[in-house]
């Protein structure tokens, strides 16, 4: 009986970490194609190999939300279309304020310095 139980909870551990990537990771991969490859098992794999968790599967409040988000956390709130696009937004619910720090650091840069480094010029027509 124990051998069963012990059997049944590495399932379940291994059903976990092995989750699905969803259409959200697929648009990251599409949006950000120079830095993204693919998400397999859960894990975002960028494109100079290192891999990143997607999903930590913890249900979170808004302020863990705001200090402890993974990257799927950053989709938790849609942003408004149509005619109320404008409106402010309700109390603690405010899409694009969630952010995954490690995600756009792995991007942009880590250090004052490597943000400096990945700046381009750009013409303002």
């Amino acid at each position: 009986m124990k051998t069963l139980a012990a059997a049944l909870c590495l399932a379940c551990f291994t059903h976990i970490a092995q989750a699905e990537c969803d259409k959200n990771a697929d648009k990251l991969i599409k949006a950000y194609s120079e830095h993204l490859v693919a998400c397999e098992n859960n894990t975002l794999v960028w494109r100079n190999g290192e891999r990143q968790l997607y999903d930590d599967g913890k249900q979170k409040t808004f302020d863990q939300l705001l200090e402890q988000a993974d990257v799927e956390d950053m989709f938790a709130f849609p942003y408004p279309v149509g005619a109320n696009s404008y409106a402010p937004p309700a109390v603690n619910v405010d899409a694009g304020r969630i952010r995954n720090e490690e995600f756009f650091k792995r991007m942009y840069g880590a250090t004052k310095d490597e943000v400096k480094n990945n700046l381009i010029t750009l013409k303002w027509l």
